[in-house]
């Protein structure tokens, strides 16, 4: 698009300077040739002006905005709105959301007819994070960049611990069940540690949100045991609340076998003692 002014008046007087300015404005990436016409009275004919230009690719501005704004726990949602703009026209194409040198967070996005694009992801790790968002550029605009500063926080936890009873005897089987509550409701990866007081009893993988452990050692008395809900890196550690089992000593039953069903004086004899306990 060629559009012209000039700061001449109706009637220049020999000798005299005015200006006329041509402003040259391309809408496509492809070379452009026009022509202006000059008339005065001192020349028969006007006098033609060649004019030829090349359309580049048009600059453009990329900008985005998070919600939350700059800081979230791992495992929430967090969405990103990104916006590209240019003084022309509508940029068009496609923009990926990165982290740091070069891990994909979100596929390519299309931009729509405003030229945005948004994102939502709960997927990014606990950290501080350099974020950029890269437009590949279209037929018309160059391609453009923007770096972004966001901290994921690891996400609280909470842990309950419950044992399948309140008292066993010596020998008999317990199971402890620990239960992990992410305040994100974001992904667990960590273990849980069972003690009973100082004593680790053992250490589970968690599955889901549940890690289950059973124990039948348990020495005769009063037990305190607790679950601790680690070695996740995206979350805060957190110990459940003590649980109480009581040990009793377990009942017996004896019985006595016999080699022989008869023996003779002074002749040995094999006696064998059973014992079995009761659960």
């Amino acid at each position: 698009v060629l559009t012209a002014d000039s700061d001449c008046p109706p009637s220049i007087a020999p000798g005299a300077v005015c200006n006329v300015r041509v402003v040259f404005t391309p809408v496509d990436v492809v070379s452009y040739t026009a022509t202006i016409q000059l008339s005065h009275d001192g020349l028969p004919n006007p006098q033609t002006l060649g004019l030829n230009g090349i359309g580049g690719l048009a600059l453009t501005s990329v900008a985005v905005t998070a919600v939350p704004q700059s800081e979230s726990s791992s495992g929430q949602a967090v969405t990103f709105t990104i916006a590209v703009t240019s003084p022309y026209k509508v940029p068009s194409g496609t923009v990926t959301l990165v982290d740091g040198a070069g891990t994909v967070i979100s596929p390519p996005l299309t931009l729509n007819a405003s030229g945005t694009a948004t994102f939502s992801t709960s997927t990014v790790i606990a950290g501080a994070h350099t974020l950029s968002v890269r437009y590949a550029g279209d037929s018309t605009q160059r391609n453009g960049s923007v770096f972004f500063a966001y901290v994921v926080d690891p996400q609280t936890t909470t842990t309950t611990l419950a044992a399948s009873a309140a008292a066993v005897v010596y020998g008999q089987s317990l199971t402890l069940t620990a239960t992990v509550t992410p305040g994100s409701n974001g992904p667990l990866s960590g273990d849980v540690r069972f003690q009973d007081r100082a004593t680790q009893l053992g250490s589970v993988a968690v599955n889901g949100r549940t890690a289950s452990f059973s124990v039948a050692a348990l020495p005769v008395g009063t037990h305190v045991l607790t679950a601790a809900y680690e070695q996740d890196p995206n979350a805060i550690p957190s110990v459940s609340a003590p649980v109480s089992v009581a040990v009793s000593q377990a009942t017996t039953t004896t019985r006595l076998t016999f080699a022989s069903n008869s023996a003779f004086v002074n002749e040995p004899t094999t006696i064998t003692a059973t014992i079995t306990p009761q659960f």
